[in-house]
C-alpha cells in the first residue's frame, strides 16, 4: 500500500497509510490571526498533521501533529510498504442526527445575527501597522524541494496564510469524488500531489471587511520514492505565485449576504444546506 515516511529534523516520526482505498496527506498550516481583545496580530502559528481514512464512511486516523518553528525540517517521503503505524487518534465520522443537529444551530445562528462572517474577515482598522510591511521585513515561507531540488518558495507577507498539502487520494472513487469539482485528477492512483497555496490580506476595508488575494504556487505530481521537504523559514522575498484570485471587501461583503439570504431561504421552503 502507498504509505507516508515522515520525518522532523531528520527524526523518524512515524509511516501513515489507510491500505489500497482512501485516500491520505500531510498538511503544514500558517496562519497570522487576530488578537481582537490585544489589537495585535499572532503571525508565527505554523502545524502540521497527518490524516486519512479507508473511504468517506470510515473513521478519519490521526497520526503525530505538532507545532513547527522556523528552522524545522518536515520530511514526507513516498513508500510502499505493507505494513504502517498505528494512528494516534480516530475520529469517528459524523452522523447524520449530528450533522442535522448542526444545521438547525447553524440557520439559528445566521437568523438572529450570532454567526459572524469566517474570522479571516475582520476590520483591518482595528489593528494599526500590522498590515504595512517594509521591503526589508523578514517573514514566514515555506521552502519546499523535491528529491534535493528546490521547487519553490512560498510566502503570503506579514497578515495572511499559507497551506502546504501532501495528498493521497487513493482508488476509492468515493474518496475521489469529494475533489472532482475542484479539478481533474491529473494522473495515476498512485500518483500523489504536492500543492502550495495560501492567501494574503490587505488594507482595502468597505464597511469593516478587507479584501484577499488567492496565491497559488501550482501543484507539482510525485510518486513512489519521491521525497519532499519542507522547511520553515523567515525571508525578506520569495517566489511569485502561479495564479492569483482577488476578491474585494466589497465582494467579500456581498458574497456573505447571498450566502446568509440563501441558507434562511431554505430554511424556509423546507430545503437542506
Amino acid at each position: 500500500m502507498i504509505c507516508f515516511d515522515v520525518a522532523l529534523n531528520d527524526k523518524h516520526l512515524f509511516l501513515a497509510g489507510v491500505g489500497g482505498f482512501g485516500d491520505l496527506g500531510t498538511y503544514v498550516q500558517w496562519r497570522s490571526s487576530p488578537n481582537e481583545v490585544e489589537s495585535t496580530m499572532t503571525v508565527d502559528s505554523v502545524s502540521h498533521f497527518t490524516c486519512g481514512r479507508t473511504d468517506r464512511d470510515s473513521p478519519l486516523h490521526y497520526w503525530t501533529a505538532g507545532p513547527l518553528k522556523v528552522g524545522d525540517e518536515l520530511t514526507v517521503q513516498v513508500v510502499e510498504s505493507a505494513r504502517c503505524d498505528e494512528p494516534v487518534e480516530c475520529r469517528e465520522p459524523s452522523t447524520r442526527e449530528h450533522m442535522d443537529e448542526l444545521r438547525v444551530s447553524y440557520r439559528e445562528g445566521l437568523k438572529s445575527g450570532r454567526r459572524k462572517p469566517p474570522t479571516d474577515i475582520v476590520d483591518a482598522r482595528q489593528y494599526p501597522g500590522h498590515f504595512e510591511r517594509d521591503a526589508s521585513e523578514r517573514v514566514i515561507c515555506f521552502d519546499v524541494s523535491v528529491n534535493g531540488k528546490p521547487t519553490v518558495r512560498a510566502g503570503a507577507g506579514r497578515l495572511g496564510s499559507l497551506d502546504i498539502s501532501i495528498w493521497w487520494p487513493g482508488n476509492d472513487e468515493s474518496c475521489l469524488g469529494r475533489n472532482s469539482g475542484a479539478r481533474e485528477w491529473p494522473g495515476g492512483r498512485s500518483d500523489v500531489t504536492v500543492w502550495p497555496c495560501g492567501c494574503v490580506y490587505d488594507l482595502e476595508t468597505d464597511e469593516g471587511w478587507r479584501g484577499t488575494t488567492f496565491l497559488d504556487w501550482g501543484q507539482r505530481i510525485i510518486g513512489v520514492g519521491d521525497r519532499v521537504i519542507l522547511r520553515v523559514t523567515e525571508a525578506t522575498d520569495h517566489d511569485p505565485p502561479q495564479s492569483t484570485h482577488r476578491m474585494t471587501a466589497s465582494c467579500l461583503r456581498d458574497s456573505w449576504q447571498r450566502y446568509v439570504e440563501q441558507v434562511l431561504a431554505e430554511e424556509e421552503t423546507g430545503g437542506t444546506q
